[in-house]
């Protein structure tokens, strides 16, 4: 399966098969070799679930992928580079960390660890160093801009479920985006390169509803949105995963 692709769409990272070991591991696709295997890290043990690796995002250039391995079973981020292989990323908080996102320039990377009691968002620098902002916070980091600038991801607030956040990485600020429904949680998955379109789905149990954010507007859900529009027969729409940079 795609799980990223590069600006240019000539890469793609995913997960495919190892060819030697058989073993379900995060791969890199271009047209001139298919899938390739980018290996797991070290300490990765068999029989802890989804895999040896996982590759979750990559970097505009496709030169960077980012994602989750293991040490025995204890999760662990990686970042793979085409010179410098898969390399762990430092392990955060209480471990069983995972990094689900790279900014397109890769100088900032982000996920989540284990923190006091539960996901904690969490950041890391390409040359493998991270923190958690906080280990009693909760929620994790699923998005960035161009140039790391500003980051999305899914916060417990004080309303006591999480809702969707923004992050501007220069003053440390994270604005609360709220949900499109209350009793329901939200996460903010992507936004457009000034922040003025962000994107997500709210969820409780399995269910899922994709929405759109505006400045003007506040959360809308997107079936409502393009509807509109004059957008005839729109089906339910679950989750929203990316938005363009113009928005």
């Amino acid at each position: 399966d795609i799980t990223g692709i590069s600006d240019d769409g000539t890469i793609a990272c995913g997960n495919t098969t190892d060819p030697g070991s058989g073993e379900e591991v995060a791969g890199l696709w271009t047209a001139a070799t298919g899938w390739q295997s980018l290996g797991w890290l070290p300490g990765a043990g068999t029989g802890c679930g989804g895999g040896m690796s996982t590759a979750y995002d990559i970097s505009g250039d496709g030169s960077t992928v980012v994602g989750l391995s293991w040490e025995g079973c204890d999760g662990m981020g990686f970042i793979w580079t085409a010179t410098g292989g898969m390399q762990p990323l430092q392990s955060l908080a209480n471990g069983h960390n995972r990094c689900s996102a790279i900014s397109g320039d890769g100088s900032l990377l982000g996920g989540f660890a284990q923190g006091t009691l539960s996901r904690t968002p969490a950041y890391w620098a390409p040359h493998t160093s991270g923190a958690v902002l906080d280990a009693d916070l909760q929620g994790e980091v699923h998005g960035f801009s161009q140039d790391g600038g500003k980051s999305v991801g899914t916060m417990w607030s004080s309303g006591g479920t999480y809702s969707a956040f923004i992050r501007d990485t220069a003053s440390g600020v994270n604005t609360n985006l709220g949900k499109l429904q209350s009793t329901w949680a939200g996460a903010a998955t992507d936004l457009s390169e000034d922040a003025s379109v962000i994107v997500g789905f709210d969820y409780i149990s399995l269910s899922r509803k994709a929405w759109v954010w505006t400045a003007g507007t506040g959360i809308v859900g997107l079936k409502e949105r393009l509807t509109a529009l004059g957008i005839g027969g729109v089906p339910n729409l679950l989750v929203c995963r990316s938005v363009s940079d113009d928005g």
